[in-house]
C-alpha cells in the first residue's frame, strides 16, 4: 500500500505533468472539472490526499496557479507557475482554434526561420523554381532571389508563452521583414488544396456506399431534405 506521502508526490507530478503539457500544447488552462476525472481514474484513493477536494487542494498548492473564468467561478482551470497569462483571462479558456490569431499561413520553413535561435546568419531565398530555401551562415548558390535574415528579425520565445503570443508576435515580425524588403508575402504562402469540398465530400460518400451490398444499401434511410440538396449538387 502506498504511504500518504508517496501518494502525495505521485499526485503532485501527475498534475505537474498535465498542467504543464496542456498549457505548451495548446496555450489554454487545463479544466479542474477534466483533471478531476484523471485523479479520480488514476488515484482511485486521491481522498486520503485532498479530503476537502481537488478544487481546495491546488488552491493551496504552490506548484501550479488556478484561474477563474470572469463571472463563472464554477469554470475554473490551472495553468503553470511561469505562464504569461493574456490581460483577457478568458483566452485562457477559449479552444486552440479560437484562441490562435487569424492571418496568413505561411510555408512551415519560412515561419520556423523567424522563431529558431540564429547562431550565425541566416538567408531565406527562392529557387529558380520558387521554392523556399533556408541557409545558415552562408547565402547559397544559383538562386533567384535571397534575402538575409538579421537578429532583429527574430523572436525566439520564452517556455509558457501563450500560443496566442507567439502566433502575433511572429506575424509582426515577418511583416516588418517584408515590408523592409518590400516583398510579396504570397511568396511564401502556404499553398492550400483548391479542390473543391463538394468533390471531395461526395468520393468519400461513394466510397463508403462501395463497400456496401445492394441489400444493405436498400436500408440506409435518406431525410428528404439532404436527399433535395444531394441532388441539387449534382
Amino acid at each position: 500500500m502506498t504511504a500518504p506521502h508517496e501518494l502525495e508526490e505521485k499526485i503532485q507530478a501527475f498534475i505537474v505533468e498535465k498542467v504543464s503539457y496542456h498549457w505548451a500544447n495548446t496555450g489554454t488552462a487545463y479544466l479542474l472539472s477534466r483533471l478531476g476525472y484523471e485523479i479520480k481514474r488514476a488515484f482511485p484513493n486521491y481522498l486520503s490526499v485532498m479530503p476537502k477536494g481537488i478544487k481546495n487542494y491546488v488552491r493551496e498548492w504552490p506548484s501550479v496557479v488556478q484561474v477563474e473564468f470572469p463571472g463563472v467561478p464554477e469554470k475554473a482551470g490551472l495553468v503553470p507557475l511561469d505562464a504569461k497569462l493574456p490581460a483577457d483571462i478568458t483566452a485562457a479558456f477559449q479552444s486552440r482554434s479560437d484562441n490562435i490569431s487569424k492571418g496568413p499561413v505561411y510555408e512551415n520553413a519560412f515561419w520556423d526561420a523567424f522563431t529558431r535561435k540564429m547562431e550565425d546568419k541566416r538567408y531565406i531565398s527562392l529557387d529558380l523554381d520558387e521554392n523556399i530555401v533556408v541557409s545558415e551562415k552562408y547565402p547559397p548558390d544559383s538562386m533567384a532571389k535571397t534575402w538575409e535574415l538579421t537578429d532583429n528579425d527574430i523572436i525566439v520565445h520564452p517556455p509558457g508563452t501563450p500560443i496566442p503570443e507567439k502566433v502575433r508576435t511572429t506575424h509582426q515580425k515577418i511583416d516588418e521583414w517584408l515590408s523592409r524588403h518590400e516583398i510579396e508575402r504570397t511568396h511564401f504562402l502556404k499553398v492550400r488544396n483548391n479542390h473543391p469540398l463538394r468533390s471531395s465530400s461526395s468520393s468519400m460518400l461513394e466510397a463508403l456506399f462501395s463497400r456496401l451490398s445492394q441489400e444493405e444499401q436498400s436500408r440506409v434511410v435518406i431525410p428528404m431534405d439532404i436527399l433535395l440538396k444531394l441532388i441539387a449538387a449534382k
